[in-house]
């Protein structure tokens, strides 16, 4: 292979991955307020701001289903009373509107990517299912909301990778 053709491949390489940072870093969200018009399950990727829920017990309930929730700032982990099903981190997006989501994330990778202690920043964006037919409520550590609309997050895009460089926590189970 010549010089030339390596160095052009090279080239082309490098501009390739630099137009993929700037529009990485450029793009514009929607607004978790978008979602109000949304009436069936959806993929999306939004951004809104987080709730601050304080700390305390509180019980979260998710289609009649409940959950043994620890809230811890601005998230919590909820635990089937059951004992058993799925764990979810959980976490309310606030659109610009006063518009709002909750957003469940799988407990196991939220608490692996994230540590003990996420450091949620002022805007998040998340990218999941949208799903206006399952119905969510929070009642204790004093808030009492009830929510019609959730995300179920697969990834964080924005907003808590600050945490990367805290501690990670374990999930018993």
């Amino acid at each position: 292979m010549k010089m030339s053709t390596i160095l052009l491949s090279l080239g082309i390489a490098v501009v390739i991955f630099a137009a993929g940072l700037y529009m990485v870093y450029s793009s514009t969200y929607s607004d978790v307020s978008t979602l109000a018009t949304l009436s069936s399950p959806t993929r999306v990727t939004v951004q809104g701001s987080p709730l601050m829920m304080g700390v305390g017990e509180a019980t979260l309930i998710i289609n009649g289903e409940p959950y043994r929730a620890r809230i811890q700032g601005y998230y919590g982990i909820a635990e089937p009373l059951s004992g058993e099903g799925r764990s979810y981190a959980f976490f309310f997006l606030t659109g610009s509107d006063g518009y709002s989501v909750l957003a469940l994330y799988d407990a196991r990778e939220f608490t692996s990517k994230y540590g003990g202690s996420p450091v949620f920043e002022d805007t998040v964006v998340v990218d999941g299912v949208f799903r206006p037919e399952v119905t969510a409520s929070v009642q204790g550590a004093d808030l009492e909301f009830t929510i019609t609309n959730i995300i179920e997050v697969k990834a964080i895009l924005k907003g808590c990778h600050a945490s990367y460089d805290g501690e990670k926590a374990v999930v018993a189970g």
